[in-house]
């Protein structure tokens, strides 16, 4: 309950235009992450739990891009936030150490 408020507000903050990148052509996500400039991190859950991101796929983005990281939270669906804060938090220091230093 305490997360609707903040979700409604930052639902209201998203321009519209957003929509605009995806009914833009017909590339294929593919085409895209060889061309994300800075690191990045694929937080992922377990398909089993509702993540939507499987193991194969996130092999498949991070071998299209040498700046993607790819952190998989065990326990966690769709949602590693809420569902695995701890580790989702661990996995985002850890990343963030790794990228840019301690």
């Amino acid at each position: 309950d305490a997360e609707f408020a903040p979700w409604l507000e930052a639902k209201l903050q998203v321009s519209p235009r957003a929509l605009d990148y995806v009914s833009a052509g017909n590339d294929h996500w593919t085409s895209y992450v060889p061309r994300i400039p800075c690191p990045t991190l694929l937080i992922t859950g377990d398909v089993e739990l509702g993540a939507i991101v499987s193991p194969q796929l996130a092999r498949e983005v991070a071998s299209l891009n040498p700046r993607v990281a790819v952190a998989h939270v065990a326990g966690a669906g769709h949602s590693v936030r809420r569902e695995q804060f701890a580790a989702y938090v661990a996995a985002v220091r850890d990343f963030l150490r790794r990228s840019y230093g301690s």
